[in-house]
């Protein structure tokens, strides 16, 4: 069978989200390629797939993938000009790609190129044209939610600790070029920056360090360093270059803060952002990455005196003595009101002034949760496997054990469904946060990658 055209790229998105090419690949230059985890789509412009992990020769990376059917689609879509590209490992194309092709970013960087069509029983194309073989469907009912609901909760108990050490040891990778402070600062940027800004947010905390705000903040009083704080990491954003305001209230404030950027001791250092790399489009203006820049300001001036590891640190020593609540300690640790501008607006150059004084909080309860469990445990619980602090690694996971559940989404939907509504529960139970945890690992480990084996050996480990 000859074709003209090659798959649609829509096609090559049905092979990778189904698993029909496997996850182990070779690179077109020879290096071996294991997918640890596939990524999510992305509906939005930038790169087909988010968050990805994948190991190259033994070293682990995290970041996009994109997929064309020509190699040259890279070029000719213009994503080497774009910096929403330059967070892409790995580029998926079909087609014969000839062994001299070369993908670069915007940045410089070389990206390993996968030929999808040496990993398939037949050229991608041919599939297409062909009707792709149905994938086999997961059990339904699975092996797991056919066991007692007592099996399956010690299940997802064990995947919740496996998930907290996941995290932690992603930490400790980091660990090898940064401080503990600054990881905490890059994932409170990550967190902030949602699903659609998580890459510029990554790259702004690595341009603008956070010992760098601290250092030439200390002669200010927190109001002055929370101006200052706000300022820098807008302009490093390259959020602060956007335009002209639309009226006097933000022609004034914008003008302050450009003053203010340009007056950064470090300003000849960094190269800002361009504009274009930040997502403004589907979000709502509360979750607007200028709002939550400023709460990551307030947060920077917070915790300067003592850093962000020591302060969380002492706070669960006490908390564990005292017998507080740790998380709404915790949480009112990470939230930030609203203040200033951000009262009105939600950004420079758009939308009419709020009216009223009800505005949202720059940094509210739900995601000052998100944060507490998703980055503040699991770097300390990588600091006390560091410093082999066995009272410190005890609070973290009791604390982690115990923690009020997080806003839902559609994994965790879709995991309570499969595993916690059917017979023979009679009610769904109400989870905690590490609960929430385990369901996401273990449809990230075992449903998404069929991996059915995967709920049978946690089960014979809890029961060990």
């Amino acid at each position: 069978m000859h074709v003209e055209e090659p798959a649609a790229e829509s096609f090559l998105y049905s092979l990778w989200e189904r698993g029909i090419a496997g996850r182990r690949f070779r690179t077109t230059d020879g290096r071996f390629v294991e997918v640890l985890s596939p990524g999510r789509r992305n509906t939005d412009a930038g790169p087909d797939y988010r968050d990805a992990a994948v190991r190259i020769d033994g070293r682990v990376l995290r970041g996009d993938i994109e997929f064309h059917p020509l190699v040259d689609d890279w070029e000719r879509h213009g994503h080497h000009l774009d910096p929403r590209y330059n967070n892409v490992i790995l580029h998926f194309v079909t087609s014969g790609c000839p062994a001299e092709a070369r993908t670069l970013r915007q940045d410089g960087a070389a990206v390993p190129i996968v030929d999808l069509d040496r990993h398939l029983p037949e050229p991608a194309e041919l599939l297409e044209q062909a009707g792709l073989p149905k994938a086999p469907d997961l059990p339904e009912p699975c092996w797991l939610a056919g066991q007692p609901p007592e099996v399956i909760l010690q299940v997802v108990d064990r995947a919740s600790r496996f998930r907290l050490a996941e995290k932690a040891a992603r930490f400790r990778e980091q660990r090898t070029l940064d401080d503990w402070d600054q990881i905490i600062y890059r994932g409170i940027l990550e967190a902030l920056g949602y699903a659609k800004n998580q890459t510029p947010a990554r790259a702004l905390a690595d341009r603008l360090p956070v010992r760098s705000l601290w250092q030439h903040t200390q002669a200010y009083d927190a109001s002055e360093a929370i101006s200052h704080v706000q300022a820098w990491l807008l302009g490093a954003a390259g959020l602060l270059d956007a335009g002209p305001p639309v009226d006097s209230p933000s022609d004034t404030f914008l003008t302050t803060l450009q003053r203010l950027w340009e007056g950064f001791p470090d300003r000849a250092k960094i190269d800002p952002l361009p504009p274009q790399a930040w997502t403004f489009f589907r979000l709502r203006p509360s979750n607007f990455p200028t709002r939550r820049l400023a709460a990551a300001a307030v947060l920077v001036v917070r915790f300067r005196q003592h850093g962000f590891a020591d302060s969380f640190t002492k706070l669960l020593r006490t908390l564990q003595r005292s017998r507080q609540r740790p998380a709404r300690e915790l949480e009112k640790l990470l939230t930030v009101e609203s203040f200033g501008f951000w009262n009105q607006r939600d950004c420079f150059l758009t939308g009419k002034p709020r009216k009223g004084s009800n505005a949202p909080q720059l940094l509210g309860k739900d995601r000052a949760r998100d944060i507490a469990v998703n980055v503040v445990l699991p770097t300390l619980a990588a600091v006390a496997d560091e410093t082999d602090d066995g009272r410190l690694r005890a609070t973290v996971n009791e604390i982690y054990r115990t923690y009020p559940h997080l806003p839902d989404n559609e994994i965790l939907r879709t995991m309570r469904r499969r595993l916690l509504t059917a017979p023979p529960h009679k009610s769904t139970p109400t989870l905690t946060a590490a609960q929430q945890q385990g369901l996401i690992y273990l449809y990230k480990n075992g449903c998404q990658r069929r991996a059915c084996g995967l709920c049978a050996h946690l089960a014979n480990r809890a029961n060990t």
